[in-house]
């Protein structure tokens, strides 16, 4: 086993190159999930553009009235009376 009461710790120019190694991992893996991801949010897909139509053609209190909707059916449908 190696005597490590000798070491001294990391010098700042080796900190700073780990610092950046670790930046490049992360922004690949970032580009690689945005390859991965990338077919599924294209305009090309019919059902992609149709989605994308109706999430754009609605605002906020449509979704406002459309979260109260949903939530008063499923509250209804889990607190029936017994």
């Amino acid at each position: 086993m190696k005597d490590n009461s000798q070491w001294r710790g990391y010098t700042l120019d080796e900190i700073r190159f780990q610092r950046m190694l670790t930046l490049m991992r992360i922004e690949i893996s970032r580009q690689d999930m945005i390859k991965q991801v990338e077919p599924y949010t294209s305009g090309n897909r019919i059902a992609g553009t149709l989605v994308g139509r109706i999430a754009g053609a609605l605002n906020f209190m449509d979704y406002a009235m459309l979260a109260i909707t949903v939530g008063r059916r499923l509250y209804s449908i889990f607190h029936r009376k017994k």
